[in-house]
């Protein structure tokens, strides 16, 4: 496609390898740092649900990447969780699994504060709030209603 930037082709033609590789082999993604490009190019290829699903698998395994990495991983996971979250359709079920994944993301929010501090290298400055009211700046406005958002706010900021 002409109208398309080359990064854009690039990105898409490393998504097709991965996925070639997994069909050969489906351990080819075993190792970490290959699990976190291949995360990051469903990511940047619009495979959106297929990034959450590697991001997820990748977190408890982020142990072998360095800690800037790590911190990244964990950076990049809570905001495709947060988009997964605010793109499913409503309902009330819906709701309820919007609300798991928006708790997903706090939690992988933090973990990255906790990565980042230990690299010596702070993702933000310590918010002067309870912890974890400063990722409700990022999720609120994911959230499908504002009643949503004051309950998790208030599940946060009791912590």
């Amino acid at each position: 496609n002409a109208s398309m930037p080359r990064w854009a082709a690039d990105v898409e033609r490393a998504y097709a390898a991965f996925a070639e590789a997994r069909t050969r082999d489906p351990r080819s993604l075993d190792d970490s740092g290959a699990l976190l490009a291949y995360a990051r190019s469903c990511a940047r290829s619009n495979h959106e649900a297929e990034a959450v699903t590697a991001f997820r698998a990748l977190l408890p395994r982020a142990d072998s990447l360095s800690s800037s990495e790590r911190a990244g991983a964990y950076i990049e996971a809570a905001m495709h969780t947060m988009n997964a979250a605010g793109s499913a359709a409503g309902g009330t079920a819906q709701e309820a699994t919007r609300a798991a994944s928006l708790e997903d993301a706090i939690a992988m929010l933090r973990q990255a504060r906790r990565e980042a501090t230990d690299a010596r290298k702070p993702v933000a400055p310590e918010p002067p709030r309870p912890p974890g009211c400063a990722g409700l700046l990022i999720i609120a406005p994911h959230c499908a209603t504002r009643p949503l958002a004051r309950s998790v706010a208030r599940r946060i900021c009791r912590r």
